[in-house]
């Protein structure tokens, strides 16, 4: 069946980045654009959208999914106290986790992949810590994109607390939980792995440098090569991160990466807020990609550098981590905090932004046929709505997707040519349903939390 979408504007690949472009349709059929022109007829399924832009599916870069709607309205305005950001929002945050509350996780879980697509995601990088087979299975029934596996090390003992010195303290059975864990990641990856031509693509990643020993970093690097996904991992997040770095190594996280050889082009490292002139040159010089976090990291108070990273020869693309799952929001955040970061009214602009979250996390995902609309490439789709009174009239498609419009604004998603939202409404999951859920769940840990004095009112 050919299906015909005839936006207002379409987002090509240009010159220097995305470009806009008006009287273009784009066909696809199966998994594939077929055809991007001007006189192109109608299909099987013809959509006009006069007033939208369609755009390559966005792709989130990293997140921790089901961690979004226990922390809104949770982790903001209050202060870390030298924590990392992490550390501080666990007792909150990582409740869910505990085995008495395994259906809330599971719901809240199922309502983060659901703001996902709603809001124009069509592929997430996911690392989490429980449960990953329900995951999968919610993954597979979306009909999102996702390269998604287990967070190592897992349990909370084995990854480690702060000790009264302010080092990482762990378990003694620490490395053989880690080690077990390793081995059902295998075999997860065994059951769920859909290969190439699938969207579920599954991963295992080291939650850092700091915490999984240098032996098992080289074999969930070589694993992860070998299924042809990236090492995904966290790096330089924070001032605790890099002490904590130089007290175990002598040195930056960055460069024991790259004395193990494990910088390169497969690895995506989240958040790089903290990374010194030197750290930035390796990574450049070895191809290795940041995942951005803007809103993550201004919770508390970070510029995350973004177009001078990029402008130094390393690669940036757009993550929500956790909390807010608007990657439009994200994007725009990313360009705005930029702005700000670098002193410059200029830079980053919107097409260096919006190419952050689509053909530049498909390059770093090895995956040439996303992220872009041309013949031959996948039929991953987002179809955004500028017609309101907040992004209209439209002189710049891409400036006013990225400054004006918000997911709210997204008509339709596809992903491999199968609709996942039309005219805003969620196809593949049955969202008041999840919703009323994830309230329900959300209002039982809140007050547990409360109740437990991990949580003030406020």
């Amino acid at each position: 069946m050919v299906t015909v979408v005839r936006p207002e504007w379409v987002v090509i690949p240009g010159e220097r980045g995305p470009i806009a472009r008006s009287g273009l349709a784009v066909a696809f059929e199966d998994r594939s654009i077929i055809a991007v022109g001007e006189r192109i007829p109608n299909g099987d399924v013809t959509i006009d959208a006069p007033g939208a832009v369609l755009l390559p599916g966005l792709i989130n870069g990293h997140t921790h999914l089901g961690t979004s709607p226990l922390g809104r309205g949770v982790i903001e305005d209050v202060s870390y106290e030298g924590l990392p950001f992490y550390m501080a929002v666990s007792p909150i945050t990582g409740l869910p986790y505990e085995p008495e509350f395994r259906e809330e996780l599971r719901v809240l879980m199922a309502a983060d992949v659901a703001a996902n697509i709603r809001s124009g995601t069509t592929c997430v990088v996911n690392q989490n810590a429980v449960d990953a087979d329900w995951l999968l299975s919610l993954l597979t029934e979306s009909g999102i994109r996702a390269y998604s596996g287990p967070i190592l090390p897992s349990s909370p003992k084995a990854r480690g607390t702060l000790g009264p010195d302010g080092r990482i303290v762990r378990e003694a059975e620490a490395e053989e939980t880690l080690r077990r864990e390793l081995a059902d990641a295998v075999a997860l990856h065994e059951r769920w792995d859909q290969g190439v031509q699938g969207r579920i693509h599954v991963l295992v990643g080291p939650a850092s440098a700091e915490t999984c020993p240098d032996d098992l970093l080289l074999e969930m690097a070589r694993l992860n090569a070998a299924w042809g996904v990236p090492l995904t991992l966290h790096l330089a997040q924070s001032e605790h991160d890099v002490a904590q770095a130089q007290a175990m190594f002598g040195t930056s996280s960055t460069a024991h990466l790259a004395d193990l050889g494990l910088l390169g082009p497969n690895l995506i490292a989240a958040h790089g807020s903290l990374l010194s002139d030197d750290d930035v040159r390796l990574l450049a010089e070895a191809g290795a990609t940041i995942a951005h976090c803007a809103t993550r990291k201004a919770r508390e108070a970070v510029f995350s550098p973004f177009i001078s990273y990029i402008e130094r020869g390393l690669r940036v693309i757009i993550a929500n981590d956790a909390f807010n799952t608007d990657l439009i929001q994200e994007i725009r955040s990313a360009a705005m905090f930029g702005k700000l970061a670098l002193g410059s009214s200029a830079r980053p602009s919107a097409a260096d932004a919006l190419a952050a979250a689509t053909s530049e996390a498909a390059a770093a995902l090895g995956a040439p046929d996303l992220g872009r609309i041309e013949v031959g490439a996948r039929a991953d789709l987002t179809l955004v709505d500028l017609s309101s009174p907040f992004a209209w009239p439209v002189f710049d498609p891409i400036a006013s997707l990225v400054y004006y419009a918000t997911g709210a604004d997204v008509r339709s998603v596809w992903v491999d040519g199968a609709p996942l939202v039309h005219d805003g409404r969620l196809l593949t999951l049955d969202w008041p349903a999840i919703a009323a859920k994830a309230r329900a769940a959300g209002d039982r840990l809140w007050a547990v939390a409360v109740e437990r004095g991990r949580l003030r009112r406020r």
